[in-house]
């Protein structure tokens, strides 16, 4: 995390209220002078690695709560895309199924696309509950349902856990890219070990090797169901959710 003392302190208090499986999603958050060509942008993110960037010279970021809903806004679309690239290829996203893409919306921003949509849902999610549940009680109903945590997530979310992971993140703060880097490597990692799977299942079918085939399906099962099972589970829970408040 770059920026200002009171700038990080800001992004930090954005991710210490949210739940520790979407805090942990973005990999950086930076905050730059401004955006070359794209000047009235306030923040970006490459949604798959959770690269987030916010321009300080965008307008309304000297104010600590637009500040903030931004930082929110853009950790909304790593969450939106909590599978990385494979969230891309397998359509898994939240944003890629109803309510979002329609209205009403939070703003008029959210109408421009789904993935906006999303964002600007996730972020009145936390800035301001009331006004999206005002707004769309089908989003507030879909949001609350991806706060729940995981099996796994009950262990790890508690107050040790998070200060740890938040002195790992100081400890990048010189550095952003490379914690970027890492997780490009370990979804490249991934994706490898998912293309071996199929080499195998495909040179066993030809050489009949039932074994070479075993192998294979197993490899590439294991990377699909690492990758999908969270997604799936959470897309079945948010439309449960809709389901329940339709």
């Amino acid at each position: 995390m770059t920026g200002t003392a009171e700038q990080k302190a800001l992004a930090w208090s954005v991710l210490d209220q949210l739940p520790m499986h979407h805090a942990v999603q973005p990999t950086s958050i930076q905050v730059v002078p401004e955006f070359q060509g794209t000047p009235g942008t306030l923040g970006n993110n490459k949604s798959p690695f959770g690269a987030i960037r916010i321009n300080q010279g965008g307008y309304g970021m000297d104010n600590p709560d637009d500040f903030q809903g931004t930082v929110s806004h853009e950790v909304g679309h790593s969450v939106d895309h909590r599978g990385g690239l494979f969230s891309v290829f397998t359509h898994s996203r939240p944003s890629d199924s109803a309510p979002f893409g329609s209205g009403p919306n939070v703003s008029d921003y959210a109408g421009t696309n789904p993935k906006e949509d999303f964002a600007e849902s996730y972020e009145s999610h936390f800035q301001n509950p009331e006004q999206l549940h005002s707004v769309n009680a089908q989003k507030d109903a879909v949001m609350h349902k991806l706060d729940k945590p995981g099996f796994l997530d009950h262990f790890v979310d508690r107050p040790a856990y998070r200060e740890t992971g938040k002195w790992i993140g100081q400890q990048f703060e010189s550095c952003p890219d490379v914690r970027t880097g890492m997780e490009i490597a370990r979804q490249g990692s991934i994706a490898f070990l998912g293309i071996q799977g199929v080499g195998l299942v495909t040179q066993g079918v030809v050489e009949k090797r039932g074994s070479l085939v075993a192998q294979g399906l197993l490899q590439s099962g294991l990377v699909v169901g690492g990758v999908l099972g969270s997604q799936v589970g959470s897309r079945l829970g948010a439309k449960a959710a809709l389901a329940l408040t339709s």
